[in-house]
């Protein structure tokens, strides 16, 4: 009868691919949550661009921008108190909020991409 004893690197390529199915795994699941994060934030982006401009356009700051290119020698000899009235005219939380969203939704896409990316190193 033969001698059957598994080849010496056998045992290394087994616990290997092991590694690499928790790696998978973990990697699917992080996937999925950034999905998810991506697709909550699309959406509250676009809601909170709409809202952000209508709040421009009910304070006036689109008015108070154009002054500058229509008047700019009178804009140029007052421009603290011009620039403190187009500062002031700003909604500043709703712009903070967009801002935050938008970060929120870069961050999750860069993620989503990532893991994507090394699922698919992995998976070859």
């Amino acid at each position: 009868m033969q001698d059957l004893t598994p080849p010496p690197e056998l045992f290394g390529r087994i616990i290997s691919q092991i590694h690499t199915e928790q790696r998978l795994q973990i990697l699917k699941k992080r996937l999925a949550f950034y999905v998810v994060a991506f697709t909550v934030s699309l959406p509250a982006l676009l809601f909170l661009l709409k809202d952000l401009s209508m709040q421009i356009n009910r304070t006036g700051f689109f008015q108070m921008l154009q002054l500058a290119y229509t008047d700019f020698r009178v804009v140029s000899a007052n421009f603290s108190d011009y620039f403190l009235s187009l500062v002031e005219s700003l909604p500043s939380i709703s712009a903070a909020f967009t801002g935050i969203v938008l970060l929120s939704l870069l961050f999750s896409l860069a993620k989503l991409l990532s893991c994507g990316w090394e699922i698919k190193q992995l998976e070859k």
